[in-house]
Order: C-alpha cells, then sequence, then structure tokens
C-alpha cells in the first residue's frame, strides 16, 4: 500500500489511501489468488478500507458526544490540560470501533463471536504495546551492537507479562464476548454505517440526533434480553457440546440444565440459545465430558444450585473449584424418588436405587422429565452414562410406556440399548449427544438401527447442531 502510495506521487498523481489499499489488493490476489481465503488479508483490506472512511464519522460522533465546554472561567485551564488526553483517548476508541465494526462480518463467519469488551481493552493495551513496539524497532536499528540489541528485547517481556495481567481479568466479565451469526452481523454493520453517513450528510448532527437512535437500539436490546430472560418458550433442548452431554430444559423465567459437556462447550453453547442464568443444574454422574463445561460459567452465566446423586458429594475438585467460582458452597442430593418441578415441568429421579459415588458410567442418573400445560405435553427419559443394564433395571420398575423423547445412554454406544429394549420404549426421537470424529465411534452402528426399526427418529447433535424439542397437543415435536 505504501509502494502504491509512493508511486503514484512519482507519476505526479495526488496520494490516495484508498486508491493504494486497492492497487495493493488487486496487486496480491493476482500474485497469489488463493490469498483473498485467507482470514489475515480479509481482515487486513476490510479494517484499512475502514480506518479510512469509516473512522473519521466515528471520531466526529465521539466529539459531538463528548464536547469538553467549560462554563466557568476556572474549568477552562483544566480542559485546556486535559485535552490532549482526550484526543489520544478518542482516537484510539474510534479506531477501535471502527475496525471492530467493519470486520465483524468476517469475525461472525470466523469466530462466531462479538467482544464487547475490546474497545477497553485496547485502551489499556494501546501504551504498553505502543512502548513494545518502540523497542522492537530500536532492537533491529541496534543488531550491529547485539548486546543493547538484546537488551531492548529483554524488556519487552516484564511489559508483556504486565500487560497480560493486566487485560486476563477482563476475560471473566459476563458477557465479555457474545455469540453473533454472520446475517446477523452483516445487516447491523450495514445499518450501523449507513446511520452514520445519514448523520454526516444531516445539516448539523448534535448529542440528540445521536442519543435518539441509540435509546432506540438500547430499548431493543432490553426487550430482547426480557424476552430470553423472562419469557421463554418451554423446550428441552440436547445441546452440541461435542464429545459431552449438556440438556437443557426451559420455561419462562426458569432453565435447569442436565449435565454440562466438557470445558470449553458449554459457555458458548448456552449464550447461542441465548441463557442468562440457570436455576440449577443437575449432574448426572462424575466424569469430566458431564461436568467439565461449569469452569466456563463463573463470570458469563449465573447458576443457583448443583444437584447430584445421594452419596455422590466428594466431588472432583476442579468440579469444586469450578462450583465456588460460581459462589456454590455445597451440592445439593437427590435420590430415587425425588422431584423438582418448575414452570410446567416435573422432572423425576428414577435411578440408581440406592446411594452411589458418581465415578462409573453405571451411577448414572435416569431422569423422567414431564411437561403438561393442560393443552400440550412432552416426555422424555435422560439416562446419562447408563447402558442396557441399568435402563433394563429401570424399564423392569417402572415400564416407562409411551415416553416421546429418549436420550440415548453413553453417547449411543454399542452397549446402549438393546433392539428388544428399544422395541419395547418406541420413543417417538432417540437424540444422541457425541462429537464428529470422536475416538470411540459413538453413535454405533448398531444402536442406530435398533432405533430406527424400532420406529424411533434418531438425531445426533454431530449432524444436527443443538436439537431444540418442544411440546404439543400431540407429545414431543422437534422445532425448526
Amino acid at each position: 500500500m505504501v509502494l502504491a502510495f509512493i508511486a503514484g506521487q512519482m507519476v505526479g498523481r495526488r496520494g490516495h489511501g484508498t486508491s493504494s489499499l486497492s492497487c495493493a489488493a488487486i496487486a496480491m490476489a493476482l500474485l497469489d489468488p488463493s490469498v483473498t481465503g485467507q482470514l489475515a488479508y480479509q481482515l487486513s483490506v476490510a479494517a484499512v478500507l475502514g480506518i479510512r472512511i469509516v473512522y473519521p464519522y466515528l471520531r466526529y460522533v465521539i466529539d459531538v458526544m463528548a464536547s469538553m465546554r467549560g462554563g466557568h472561567r476556572w474549568a477552562a485551564p483544566v480542559i485546556a490540560r486535559l485535552r490532549p488526553l482526550y484526543r489520544s483517548m478518542r482516537d484510539l476508541t474510534a479506531m477501535t470501533l471502527t475496525v471492530q465494526l467493519v470486520t465483524l462480518p468476517i469475525t461472525a463467519e470466523a469466530f462466531g463471536e462479538l467482544s464487547l469488551i475490546a474497545p477497553l481493552a485496547n485502551l489499556i493495551a494501546a501504551p504498553p504495546i505502543s512502548l513494545m513496539t518502540i523497542l522492537g524497532v530500536a532492537s533491529i536499528v541496534l543488531l550491529p551492537v547485539p548486546h543493547a540489541s538484546k537488551v531492548l528485547v529483554a524488556a519487552c517481556t516484564p511489559i508483556g507479562e504486565l500487560l497480560m495481567m493486566l487485560l486476563s481479568p477482563l476475560s471473566g466479565f459476563r458477557w465479555a464476548s457474545i455469540p453473533i451469526g454472520r446475517s446477523l452481523s452483516l445487516v447491523g454493520t450495514s445499518i450501523l454505517i449507513a446511520v452514520l453517513f445519514l448523520a454526516w450528510y444531516s445539516p448539523r448532527i448534535t448529542r440528540r440526533t445521536i442519543m435518539i437512535p441509540a435509546l432506540g437500539f438500547a430499548c431493543t436490546l432490553i426487550i430482547w434480553y426480557g424476552a430470553n430472560r423472562f419469557f421463554v418458550p418451554a423446550r428441552l433442548c440436547v445441546l452440541d457440546v461435542g464429545q459431552g452431554d449438556a440438556i437443557l430444559i426451559q420455561e419462562g423465567p426458569h432453565a435447569v440444565l442436565v449435565d454440562a459437556g466438557p470445558a470449553d462447550e458449554l459457555g458458548p453453547a448456552l449464550l447461542r440459545m441465548h441463557v442468562f442464568h440457570l436455576d440449577a443444574i443437575m449432574l448426572s454422574h462424575h466424569h469430566n465430558d458431564h461436568y467439565g463445561g461449569i469452569s466456563d460459567l463463573p463470570g458469563a452465566i449465573s447458576c443457583g444450585d448443583i444437584f447430584v446423586h445421594d452419596g455422590a458429594t466428594h466431588v472432583p475438585a476442579e468440579l469444586e473449584d469450578a462450583a465456588e467460582a460460581l459462589g456454590i458452597d455445597s451440592f445439593n442430593e437427590v435420590g430415587c424418588g425425588d422431584e423438582i418441578s418448575f414452570g410446567h415441568f416435573t422432572i423425576s429421579v428414577l435411578a440408581p436405587f440406592h446411594e452411589v459415588d458418581g465415578l462409573e458410567n453405571e451411577d448414572s442418573q435416569f431422569l423422567l422429565v414431564g411437561y403438561d400445560d393442560g393443552r400440550r405435553t412432552m416426555s422424555a427419559l435422560l439416562t446419562g452414562d447408563g447402558e442396557s443394564d441399568e435402563l433394563a433395571s429401570v424399564l423392569a420398575r417402572y415400564g416407562l410406556s409411551g415416553i416421546d423423547i429418549l436420550k440415548v445412554g453413553h453417547h449411543g454406544s454399542s452397549g446402549s440399548i438393546t433392539a428388544s429394549q428399544a422395541a419395547g420404549l418406541s420413543c417417538s426421537f432417540a437424540l444422541c449427544s457425541a462429537g464428529y470424529g470422536n475416538e470411540f465411534g459413538h453413535p454405533h452402528d448398531d444402536t442406530v438401527a435398533a432405533l430406527e426399526a424400532a420406529g424411533s427418529r434418531f438425531l445426533c447433535t454431530m449432524d444436527e447442531g443443538d436439537i431444540v424439542m418442544v411440546p404439543s397437543a400431540d407429545g414431543a415435536r422437534r422445532k425448526g
């Protein structure tokens, strides 16, 4: 881009940054067409173009919103001294917001998230990164003097460590980032840029012309939050958490999670479903792919209680640490015959029939979920990692005919259910949670065949993503 700018001046043309960017981008694409598919190329071109076009508008908007007007003579010297600092903060904030805005459709496609903490993080990071950049350039200049160059490079280490110490706590803030779809980001970016241009070309932009659409946007967000926090329609969701289990049960303001999947998977899954609070988490047993995701929740999603089966209160240390980070000091025990009710949902504990330590698959809780609001019904049997032997004991005691949904045990392993059990249950839906390409071969072909032969519609998260079931007059049906 710099070379294109200089070349234009050498042939007598006026320097123009946007034209220089276009020439550089086209030249790179002609030299290597594959570069256009690389994320770094796309982000660089979009960011520089945004800085050239959108950055001045955002800087002006910040000036209008934060205009420093002194109504008293004594304030004038203070304001004059603060003005350089204000300009630096304004320019950095406008630059951060510009780059984040114009690259949003690209980052949403690549990462599926929008960082809300980035502007603050960039304000904190700018001074140390600038200092490290200066030291780095100086070290290159002093390469002929190796000892001096090494000292400058070594000085970057404590600065980098200080920067990480300052930035790391920001990632723990609730809603530091939120999931966002590509189409939503593209529409949102287009609308915001259009608003900026219209505001720029209006006769006079004022705080009021900025605040009115801003308040409208804020009201929209409040309504959206309220609808997703307090007025969620009844649903049972088998979340796509890779090779693990996490089943979300919601109605109105209430949300209960059965198992929590592995670490780093639960947080994004709950945010996809717009979950802001969990009344409780029920853990079927103490395997990491069923509780590991609880470590994703502190600072992001609050939780009221954690339930384990009778006798299973000696939990792994990492689970105990995650619970303490949520402010939960102890685990509640539930046993065979206990029920938890919220809204029109009832969750009944069917097994194990005795106390367990929760360390083995056969210790998994079997839960019967029922929904009935007088017009619609839904029922589901959740089996954790229980397999055919445990299922046989449950069926022998309870019968369980007419269940709508079976959450297939142990991720659909070969021993999870027999053909006769599948035929006896004859559930409308058999839902399985497993990770794509997992090393265990879950779900097993024989298990899938047995369930489908029994008339169940088999759905697995590794093929379907999140599976959402809702009640109807005829029992459970799949949403979407």
